[in-house]
């Protein structure tokens, strides 16, 4: 690895801990309060999946700007298990497509727009939701209120004990809940439970963590400071990186080089013909020589 490559893999490592730093310095006071509310709506008895529950391939389908109609529709030939992230529910329902998995992360109301429709009430039941203790409380209710109890699985998202010590653990034991370090995604966070769970090899569709065409003109001088902008040649397509995307790229080829040092058998695999999963690709790194795939390649390969 090269000068360059070590000095922005070290701003990746930096931009993703200051990051996440202030986001739990500014919030954690609000999702403790999410924790004091949801405490009370699930039953004490610990209830997780385990390891193998996945047999085979899965694919994670994020929200990413790049995924279009036709991919979301070749679902529906898919045999594996769909893992989709709390943003794509609702576009996976309307096409027919009923994921395994709907995975949460969020602790704010900002994804509660997402399952008020009348297609995620209707069809929810159908779907294992995966949701953090500290979810809002207006999320929360609106989960319980169509999903399957016995398809509930609530965690404790790992929290940062700079501010309050030892915090995993009392969480841990006061909700007698599983604890996971999402890193601060919920496609991350996806990618981790598919290979938790047993499922090889996972791809990921719609995980680009940028912004496409068209994003730019909604945005001030102030907002856009620190933002980076990519030429595709591959799409001819202009992508932009803002910082909080930078670290959530830098967290995923991260947690994906130290998997793949663990079990060299386990494969990511990368859907999205769009962004700096894509257009970085050098197989000489072995995180950015991730194999790309379109979706019904995949399908046919991992059926």
């Amino acid at each position: 690895m090269g000068v360059l490559d070590s000095l922005c893999n070290e701003e990746g490592r930096v931009n993703a801990v200051l990051h996440s730093n202030v986001t739990v310095k500014a919030e954690l006071e609000n999702w403790l309060k999410n924790f004091a509310y949801n405490i009370h709506r699930f039953e004490r008895k610990n209830k997780w999946l385990p390891p193998d529950t996945i047999k085979g391939s899965a694919i994670v389908v994020g929200a990413g700007p790049s995924i279009t109609d036709e991919q979301i529709d070749a679902l529906n030939d898919y045999k594996g298990t769909i893992i989709c992230t709390n943003k794509s529910l609702k576009r996976c329902y309307a096409h027919g497509v009923i994921p395994h998995y709907v995975v949460l992360v969020h602790p704010t109301n900002e994804i509660l727009p997402h399952f008020i429709d009348p297609i995620v009430h209707s069809n929810l039941y159908r779907t294992r939701v995966v949701i953090s203790t500290m979810t809002s409380p207006s999320v929360t209710d609106e989960i319980l209120a169509y999903a399957d109890p016995d398809k509930v699985f609530w965690y404790n998202p790992s929290t940062s004990d700079m501010f309050v010590e030892n915090i995993d653990q009392t969480l841990m034991i006061l909700s007698n809940r599983t604890t996971i370090d999402t890193g601060g995604n919920v496609g991350i966070l996806s990618m981790l439970l598919a290979f938790m769970w047993g499922a090889n090899p996972v791809g990921i569709l719609g995980l680009e963590h940028c912004h496409g065409p068209g994003s730019w003109g909604k945005w001030t001088n102030k907002q856009s400071e620190g933002y980076s902008w990519h030429y595709a040649p591959e799409d001819d397509m202009l992508y932009c990186i803002t910082p909080m995307f930078r670290s959530y790229l830098h967290g995923m080829m991260q947690w994906y080089e130290d998997v793949r040092k663990l079990r060299p058998d386990f494969d990511v695999i990368n859907l999205t013909k769009m962004g700096p999963l894509f257009t970085r690709r050098r197989p000489e790194r072995s995180a950015d020589g991730m194999r790309y795939l379109s979706v019904n390649d995949f399908i046919k390969e991992y059926p």
